[in-house]
């Protein structure tokens, strides 16, 4: 939460970094938005789509699918280690940015 508040005081920064992390899955439609949602939660769920499910009240199959919906985009793969620590704070940053709006 630091360093989402952090990098959000730079604005065009902070949303110039979530938009080069995330590519498409940057959009800012509802279809789009549910996919990011997901994936956040999917990351913050250490990559467990049946923990993940239960949070979002959908199945994990329903997660497997809209995962895989999120490589067929083009999104970010976030397998682990740095780099997803990089997605999850974009995806972050995007919200609070978006919620502030």
């Amino acid at each position: 939460v630091a360093l989402v508040a952090m990098l959000t005081r730079e604005e065009r920064v902070a949303r110039t970094f979530a938009e080069r992390t995330l590519g498409p899955l940057a959009a800012d439609d509802e279809p789009t938005r549910r996919l990011a949602r997901t994936l956040r939660v999917v990351l913050e769920e250490q990559g467990s789509p049946r923990r993940a499910g239960r949070r979002l009240g959908v199945h994990e199959n329903t997660v497997a699918k809209r995962l895989r919906s999120i490589q067929e985009l083009g999104g970010p793969p976030a397998y682990g280690g740095r780099r997803a620590a990089d997605v999850l704070a974009a995806l972050l940053i995007l919200e609070t940015l978006r919620a502030d709006s």
